[in-house]
């Protein structure tokens, strides 16, 4: 039953990346693809949320260990894909890759997304320096929320906290020159809430068999509602609604664990971070091709065999190597969900 758990999860996944896939490929066919970014951040803040509130992990050297593992598990990839797309720059397009090269410390430091257009390619990598920043930052925000001095348990003050927070996150969308990290950070916290939800006893709500497809469902129409033409609030709506969504089945796979695998959809789950990064590549690569007959059915299986091997042999050996050489301490104290 863990298994289906684990598969409904990367279910999500799949259906986050396709969104997105599809949506950049053809964009008649998912005019709101661009909100599978959203689900991603709702699964990171949730799996970021358990992890951190597990024993001992907010105190001592762990916090530092976990942000490690979390860069640890993203950076060699990113890395072997900024050399890919550099070379491909270098060799096809100098004008570009001489606009690039003042960006890439910028680039591989997270210190900013790069301020011109090259392509796909280069343009989808915010959503890693979003994702980066999180990481660095939440550990000091939980913390901050559970030492508060507060008589409320600690399931009200962690809501109550990212309620706040989540508030401030609204506020950067209007605030102009806030950054894009902030204005995202109530995605993530949508899954944080799913993960402090998931140890309480409403978790039983959402256990029914129609849950889970009436949050697929809601990912589903925000995918085919089409996206305004710039990030505004109508846009960060749109995106939320499809994170309520990805939230909703997180909690529906927890409180009911699927009764099926469905194998095949897993698998591109469990690979869509090289999804991810490989399909823009190929899409510049590409861009002429797909609009024939036969150029979608080739994106997308060259898109799924490139992703199938850097998973193969550099996301699996990176994140083995991060997790045999950074392991957490393991003294136990009073679990952190009472």
């Amino acid at each position: 039953m863990l298994e289906n758990r684990v598969n409904a999860l990367d279910w999500l996944r799949a259906v986050a990346v396709w969104a997105v896939v599809i949506g950049h490929a053809r964009l008649d066919w998912a005019p709101g693809g661009a909100v599978g970014v959203s689900v991603f951040f709702v699964l990171s803040g949730y799996f970021i949320c358990s992890i951190l509130m597990r024993d001992e992990m907010l105190k001592g050297r762990n916090v530092l260990k976990f942000v490690l593992r979390r860069v640890g598990r993203i950076y060699p990839m990113y890395i072997v894909y900024i050399a890919a797309v550099s070379l491909f720059l270098f060799f096809t397009d100098q004008e570009k890759w001489i606009s690039l090269k003042p960006w890439l410390f910028d680039l591989l430091t997270f210190k900013a997304v790069a301020g011109v257009w090259v392509g796909y390619s280069i343009g989808v990598l915010w959503t890693l320096t979003v994702e980066i920043w999180f990481y660095l930052s939440f550990p000091f925000v939980l913390l901050a929320i559970v030492s508060f001095p507060s008589n409320a348990t600690l399931h009200r003050r962690l809501l109550t906290g990212f309620a706040i927070v989540a508030c401030g996150s609204l506020a950067a969308n209007i605030i102009p020159h806030t950054g894009i990290t902030p204005g995202y950070y109530d995605h993530f916290l949508l899954g944080a809430v799913a993960a402090v939800v998931a140890k309480s006893d409403a978790i039983r709500y959402f256990g029914r068999p129609p849950t889970m497809t009436i949050g697929f469902l809601i990912i589903f129409i925000m995918v085919l509602v089409p996206y305004p033409g710039a990030r505004d609030m109508q846009w960060h709506m749109q995106s939320l609604i499809a994170g309520f969504g990805a939230s909703i089945v997180i909690l529906a796979s927890i409180a009911r664990s699927p009764l099926y695998q469905l194998a095949p959809i897993a698998f591109i789950g469990r690979i869509s971070f090289s999804i991810y990064l490989v399909h823009a590549l190929l899409l510049d690569v590409m861009s002429r091709q797909i609009e024939s007959w036969y150029g979608l059915p080739v994106y997308l299986s060259s898109v799924i065999a490139i992703s199938a091997l850097t998973y193969r042999f550099v996301e699996k050996p990176a994140n083995a190597f991060v997790h045999r050489h950074v392991r957490f301490d393991d003294r136990k104290v009073s679990p952190a969900f009472p």
